[in-house]
Formats: structure tokens, sequence, C-alpha cells
């Protein structure tokens, strides 16, 4: 069971056997072994003293070395018993940033080595569209009452409606479930925040606050969307005016009928991620229609421009729009 622990394996149950034995090793040891900043080295010089003591007290051959012997392997199991209490500290402090989720079985893995977006059908006719230099794990088939998958990275989810079976996606610190909708989850590893937003349905996400078994949980709708700060270990629901522009840009369908040029600017800057900044406000209340599917950035920049008598720049990481605009309605 032990070595089931350590690698991450053990089932509900077995987690609770050793959970409280854990808890039977009482008060005094439970205190320190709870402090993040331990020293491991302080610690196994400190178990290399202890155990040295008792076979200097054996070897002196006392009139209490029954006695002596008896509490030499008493002390010898409490102290294996606190390194694999260490350690299970250390795995349940971790366990939500590490391996968040359960083992899936059979699993499906799109490595983050992955140099372009990626279309995967998962077995229940739900869609994801992988983001490059993202990861995905799933079950090559959905078993049991729950639907889960790991991400790590970006991906944009159409979930195939089931009641019966939620689906759940685990990235990093938060949880994402969902019975049928679609949604974009931004959650890489270096980040200081992760994101969730959604385009069509309704959506559930959710932290272990503190580490507690309470979650704390947002529901979302279409245009909401939740951003989860690393840092402060808080979750918070915002305005998403424009939720659709992840749909198109995972999709690479880039089709604008009658759409400000705010959003089209916006969803061109998450498809390229390049910061764009109109030196006019007026530009972006311009309203255009076109279709800039499998347009290079270069050419998107100029059918936009030319559309409303604007020109373009690249300057200091960044592309300036320049123009008179349009009045707003």
């Amino acid at each position: 069971m032990l070595r089931k622990f350590r690698s991450g394996h053990c089932t509900d149950r077995e987690l609770e056997i050793i959970d409280r034995w854990y808890e039977a090793m009482g008060e005094e040891n439970e205190i320190p072994l709870f402090n993040q900043n331990i020293d491991l080295n302080e610690i196994r010089n400190y178990i290399k003293d202890e155990v040295n003591k008792e076979i200097a007290l054996e070897e002196g051959g006392t009139e209490k070395g029954k006695v002596i012997q008896f509490n030499f392997i008493i002390k010898a199991a409490a102290v294996l018993l606190i390194v694999f209490a260490v350690a299970f500290i250390f795995y349940r402090n971790n366990k939500n940033l590490t391996n968040a989720g359960p083992q899936l079985s059979s699993t499906q893995i799109i490595d983050k080595k992955l140099t372009e977006s990626k279309e995967i059908l998962l077995s229940d006719g739900s869609k994801v569209w992988l983001k490059e230099g993202s990861k995905l794990e799933y079950p090559e088939k959905f078993t049991g009452k729950l639907r889960e998958v790991k991400l790590i990275g970006e991906a944009f989810f159409e979930v195939k409606r089931d009641v019966k079976r939620p689906f759940i996606i685990y990235s990093g610190n938060i949880k994402t479930k969902v019975l049928g909708t679609s949604f974009n989850i931004k959650a890489y590893d270096q980040d200081n925040s992760s994101e969730v937003a959604v385009v069509t349905g309704k959506v559930s996400v959710s932290i272990n606050e503190n580490g507690t078994s309470k979650p704390k949980e947002v529901i979302l709708k279409p245009n909401q969307k939740a951003t989860f700060v690393k840092e402060f270990n808080k979750l918070v629901r915002l305005e998403e005016h424009n939720a659709g522009k992840y749909k198109m840009v995972a999709k690479n369908e880039m089709i604008f009928n009658e759409s400000s040029m705010k959003d089209i600017l916006n969803t061109i800057s998450l498809a390229y991620n390049v910061e764009i900044q109109p030196e006019n406000a007026k530009i972006e209340n311009c309203i255009i229609t076109a279709d800039l599917t499998d347009q290079s950035l270069e050419s998107t920049l100029k059918i936009l421009t030319r559309s409303i008598g604007a020109k373009y720049v690249f300057a200091d990481n960044k592309i300036l729009i320049s123009g008179k605009g349009c009045e707003g309605n």
C-alpha cells in the first residue's frame, strides 16, 4: 500500500487507511511535520542520531537490555512512520498542483510537444481543440458516472450533453464541471492565473479553498469567465463580452458578420498572440463583414485597415492602427 501511495495510485479507501495511520501519531509529531519549510536533511540527521543512540545503549549490555531492544524496535518503527508521514504530507499538500484529478485508466495523452493546434474527438462525441504547447490526458472510453480529463495549457471544448454523466476537466488548481456546453480553458503551469470562458451553456468552476474539502465555486453563463489567481488562491467571475472569439480562433473560422472592429481586433489579437492598439478610439466603432479564415496576419491587417481607410504599422512589439475611424451608434 505504501508503494502505491508513494507513486500516487492509492484508492480512496487506502488513502483513508494511511490518513488514520498518520493521525494515530498524535499531536506531538503532527505539529512540526506540517511546517512547509521543514528541512528534510535535518530530519534525516535527527533520525540517524536517534538510531545510533539506541544502538549504543543496546551494545552497552545494561540490565534493561531486553527493554531497550524492544524500545529500539518501537522507535525504529516510529522513525519509519515519520518518514512516510512526511512524504504523505508533502503528497497531500501538492496533490492539487501536481496531480490534479483522478488516475485515468487506458489513457491517451496528447503531449505538450505539440507544435500546432489539434482537434480531438472523444469517445462520447465531445470535441477538443488543443492549442500548441498544451497537453490533454483522457481515457480511450468513458466509463462510470463521470467523464474526466486532465489539461495542461489551453483548449476549447465542445462537450456532448449527457445529464447522467457530468464532464469534468482538471487543470492545475481548478476543476471545471459541465453537462454539455462550449467553453475555453487556459491553464499553463508557468502562468500566474488560469481562465475559463463560456461561449454556450452553463459551467461550474471550483477550487479547494485553503486546501480544505469545501470548494469555492462560481457558476458561469455565456459571455462570462472565471479567473483563478494562484498567488491569492482566489476565483473571480468576470464579464467576457466577446467569448465567441475563443471558438473562432480554435476552429480557425474567422468569419465576421457586421461585427465591431473592437471585437475583431480582440479576436485577431488572441489568434496571433499579438497586441493591437488603435490610436483613435473611433476605429473600434467601425462595423465590418468579412471572412478572414486561413489568412496570414499581414493579409488580415491589410483587409481590415483598407476597408475602413486606416493604416497599420509594427512598433515596439505591437501593432498600431491609425485612421479617422467611425462614429458610434
